[in-house]
C-alpha cells in the first residue's frame, strides 16, 4: 500500500523534521521496500538486467553501519496477496512494467527481478533475524515495532498514518556512513510520528487522518473512484486554509481532506456526511472499501508476535539476535494465554486462509512461506489460481521471459490443485507480455493424472533422493548431464541444472553461455566471503583439475581487458539503441533460476544450494563481454576466441571451457 503523493505533502507540509543520532537501538525494516530503494539510491543501472554483485556489497555495508553503531535489525518480507482487494493495482502495475519493459529508452527503471534473493544471503551472511508475513508486511511491521518498543524503517508512505509508538524513520533520510562523536559511533536518521500531523491539523484523529489518506487514493482505493468526493471536500474548506496554489493538485487534496476531516469527531460522522452530499450510500460498495481500508491502519493485523513462542520454533531466522526474542518473549509472557493457546493463535491463521475449493491452507506450507521457505506464489495459486507477473527489460518481437519458465512450476500446481480436491476447470491463470500487451495466458491442469506425489508426503516422508529425482525431472535434465554432476560440489548441482534448463529451452548461443559464466568465476574470485563458498569454488576448480592456488585465482593479469568489457556496457548504457537482445536473455535465465528455486523449495528442497545472484549475474560485465566478443566477430568460434581473450593455458579460460563443456555435453578433448 501506499498513500499517493504523502510523502511529498510531509515534506512540505513541515519544515523542519525531528533529526536522530541512530544508535545503540532496535529497528523493525520492511525488507521489501527497503531493498528496492536500497538499489535506486546505489545508482546502479537497470538497463543490463542487474548489478548484484555491487548490490550485495552495498547491503553489506549497510548493515555492517548498523553493527558498529549497535543497531540490532528485524526484517519482515511481504506475503500474498490474500485478497482481490488489490489486484486492479497489480494488473495496472504490470501494464505498466510492459511499457517501461519495451521503450527504447535507455533511462528505464525496472529494478531487477532478484533482489529480494539478494538481500535475503546478506541478512544470512550478517545473522539478521527475518520473516515473512502470510500477507502484506505493512500491518506485521508496525505491530511488531510496536511489541519491541522500536523504530520502523521502510519506504512506504502508509507508515505516516499508523500510530507507531517509537516513530517511522523514512530510509531515504538515513546516511548509512557511520559518525563518531562524544566516544560513539551513530548514524544520522529523519523521525516521523504521528502526532506531528495531528498537532497541525487540531481537532484531526489518527482514524479520520487514515479517512483523509483513503479517498486521496492508495492501492486499495482507487482515486477516480472517490472524485466527487475529492471534489466536493475542496469546494467546502475555507479558502484561507488552502496549501499555496503553487503545490502540486494532489498536495492541495490531501491538504483539503485534513481540513474538512480535523472538524469530524469519528468516521461514520465524515462518511454520513458524504453520503448525504455525494450520494455515497451505506451499502455501498465503495463506502465498504473505504472502511475496510482505514481499519488497516487502525487495526493492524498481529499474528507474527507468536512465532516466537518457545513451543513454535521451527524458525531459526527468528532467533538468530537474542534481543528480539528476549522483547517478543516478554511481550507474550504479558498475555493470558497458555503455549498451546498462542500456538493455536498461530494455526488459527492458517485455518482461515481458504482455497479456491474452501479448504485451509496446511500448516506446514504456512510455516515454510513465513520461514521464507517456500514462495508465497503457492499461497496466491491456492487461493486464487492466478499470477500476475510483471515485465522486466524484454524484446517486443520475443516471448515474454515467463513463457520459458512457467513449465517449471506447473507440476507443482497440480500437486497443490489435486490436494485441493479441483475437478472443475482445473486452470491455472500467467498474466504476462504478449507482444507489448499484458494478457492472460491459462494452463490446463489435469488432477487426474498420475505419476505426481502427493502434496503430505513431499513435506512429512518423501526420502531425499526421491524429491531430487522429481526436482531433475521436471527440469527436464538428462541421464548424461546428472552423471557429468556426480564429481562437481553438491551445492552446485541445482544451479548447474538451471544452467542447463536455460541452455536448452532457450536455445542459448554459446556466447551468452560464456558470458554468465565469466560472470561467476569473477564475482566468486572478488569475494571473501563467506568462506563455504570460497570452499566449494576451489573444490569445483580440483573436480575440473586445476590448480587451485590463490595466485592462479587472481583476475587482476585480466583488469584491463575487464575494464574494456565496462568501458562498453557504461557506453551503452547512455544509447537508447542499446542491444536489448542481451538483456533479454539474462532475464531469461533469471526468471528460470526463480522458478527453478520455486521448484526445489516446493520439493522440502532436497538440493542444497549457494549460489546466489550476486555470485554469477553482474549484468554490466555480461553486457560487455557479449559486445566485446560481437564486435570482434569471435561468436564465430568461442572456444579458440577465449585464448584470444584471456591467453592460452590460463586458470580463467581452463575453468570457462570446463563449465561450458559441462553444460554443452561436449569433451574437452573434442572441444574446438
Amino acid at each position: 500500500m501506499g498513500i499517493r503523493g504523502l510523502e511529498t505533502f510531509i515534506r512540505k507540509t513541515f519544515d523542519q523534521v525531528e533529526k536522530i543520532k541512530f544508535h545503540n537501538c532496535n529497528v523493525v525494516i520492511d525488507g521489501d521496500s527497503i531493498y528496492h530503494q536500497m538499489y535506486q539510491e546505489c545508482e546502479l543501472t537497470c538497463v543490463f538486467a542487474g548489478e548484484y554483485d555491487q548490490f550485495y556489497q552495498s547491503c553489506i555495508q549497510l548493515f555492517e553501519s548498523f553493527k558498529k553503531c549497535q543497531i540490532n535489525a528485524f526484517v519482515v518480507f511481504d506475503g500474498a496477496q490474500l485478497d482481490s482487494r488489490k489486484e486492479s493495482t497489480m494488473i495496472k502495475r504490470a501494464e505498466d512494467s510492459i511499457v517501461k519493459s519495451t521503450t527504447d529508452d535507455s533511462i528505464v527503471s525496472i529494478n531487477p527481478r532478484l533482489l529480494r534473493q539478494t538481500f535475503i544471503s546478506v541478512l544470512d551472511v550478517m545473522q539478521v533475524p527475518y520473516i515473512s508475513a502470510l500477507g502484506e508486511a505493512d500491518d506485521e511491521c508496525v505491530s511488531l515495532a510496536n511489541h519491541f518498543n522500536c523504530y520502523l524503517m521502510a519506504t512506504d508512505s502508509d507508515y505516516f498514518c499508523y500510530n507507531l509508538h517509537r516513530g517511522y524513520i523514512p530510509f531515504e533520510s538515513l546516511d548509512i556512513n557511520p559518525k563518531k562523536r562524544h566516544g560513539y559511533v551513530y548514524l544520522t536518521a529523519q523521525l516521523y510520528h504521528i502526532d506531528s500531523l495531528l498537532e497541525k491539523f487540531e481537532g484531526l484523529q489518527p482514524k479520520t487522518l487514515a479517512l483523509a489518506c483513503c479517498l486521496c487514493g492508495n492501492d486499495y482505493i482507487d482515486r477516480d473512484s472517490t472524485i466527487k468526493i475529492i471534489r466536493y471536500m475542496n469546494n467546502n474548506v475555507e479558502t484561507s486554509k488552502n496549501v499555496h496554489n503553487n503545490q502540486s493538485k494532489q498536495t492541495q487534496n490531501l491538504w483539503n481532506a485534513m481540513e474538512w476531516m480535523r472538524k469530524k469527531t469519528d468516521i461514520d460522522e465524515a462518511l454520513d456526511d458524504l453520503s448525504t452530499e455525494v450520494h455515497l450510500n451505506s451499502n455501498n460498495e465503495l463506502r465498504t472499501k473505504i472502511e475496510e481500508a482505514v481499519l488497516c491502519y487502525l487495526e493492524p493485523s498481529d499474528t507474527l508476535i507468536y512465532r516466537f513462542n518457545s513451543s513454535n520454533n521451527a524458525n531459526p531466522n527468528l532467533f538468530k539476535n537474542p534481543v528480539f526474542v528476549q522483547l517478543a518473549r516478554s511481550y507474550l509472557d504479558t498475555l493470558d494465554m497458555n503455549d498451546n493457546q498462542k500456538e493455536d493463535s498461530v494455526n488459527e491463521i492458517s485455518q482461515n486462509i481458504k482455497s479456491k475449493c474452501n479448504h485451509s491452507l496446511p500448516l506446514f506450507l504456512a510455516d515454510a512461506v513465513t520461514d521464507l521457505r517456500l514462495s508465497s506464489s503457492f499461497i496466491e495459486i491456492f487461493i486464487r489460481r492466478q499470477l500476475i507477473c510483471k515485465a522486466l527489460i524484454e524484446v517486443k518481437e520475443k516471448p515474454s521471459i515467463f513463457t520459458y519458465a512457467i513449465p517449471i512450476v506447473l507440476p507443482c500446481f497440480t500437486i497443490l490443485l489435486k490436494w485441493d480436491k479441483d475437478q472443475n476447470d482445473s486452470s491455472v491463470v500467467f498474466h504476462h507480455r504478449k507482444v507489448d500487451k499484458l494478457e492472460e495466458d491459462k494452463y490446463s491442469i489435469n488432477t487426474q493424472a498420475d505419476g505426481f506425489p502427493e502434496l503430505e508426503q513431499i513435506w512429512t516422508t518423501m526420502p531425499v533422493y526421491e524429491r531430487q529425482g522429481f526436482v531433475r525431472k521436471y527440469l527436464e535434465i538428462p541421464d548424461e548431464f546428472v552423471q557429468r554432476l556426480e564429481n562437481i560440489p553438491s551445492d552446485f548441482h541445482l544451479w548447474l541444472m538451471i544452467i542447463y534448463y536455460w541452455y536448452i529451452r532457450c536455445k542459448i548461443s554459446s556466447i551468452y553461455l560464456y558470458a554468465v559464466f565469466l560472470c561467476f568465476i569473477k564475482c566468486i574470485s572478488l569475494r571473501n566471503d563467506p568462506e563455504s563458498m570460497t570452499e566449494q569454488f576451489n573444490a569445483l576448480l580440483t573436480t575440473f583439475n586445476i590448480n587451485s592456488s590463490r595466485q592462479l585465482m587472481d583476475l587482476s593479469k585480466h583488469e584491463k581487458i575487464f575494464e574494456k568489457f565496462e568501458e562498453l556496457a557504461e557506453k551503452d548504457s547512455k544509447k537508447t539503441n542499446f542491444n536489448k537482445r542481451t538483456t533479454y536473455e539474462l532475464n531469461c535465465l533469471q526468471v528460470i533460476y526463480l522458478f527453478g528455486l520455486r521448484l526445489n523449495d516446493f520439493f522440502n528442497t532436497p538440493f542444497r544450494y549457494s549460489t546466489y545472484p550476486q555470485d554469477f549475474i553482474s549484468g554490466s560485465l555480461f553486457y560487455g563481454f557479449v559486445k566485446y566478443c560481437q564486435e570482434k566477430h569471435y561468436v564465430l568460434n568461442m572456444n579458440n576466441s577465449m585464448d584470444t581473450l584471456f591467453g592460452n593455458k590460463t586458470y580463467l579460460v581452463d575453468l570457462l571451457r570446463s563449465l561450458y563443456n559441462l553444460i554443452t555435453l561436449t569433451d574437452a578433448e573434442n572441444d574446438g
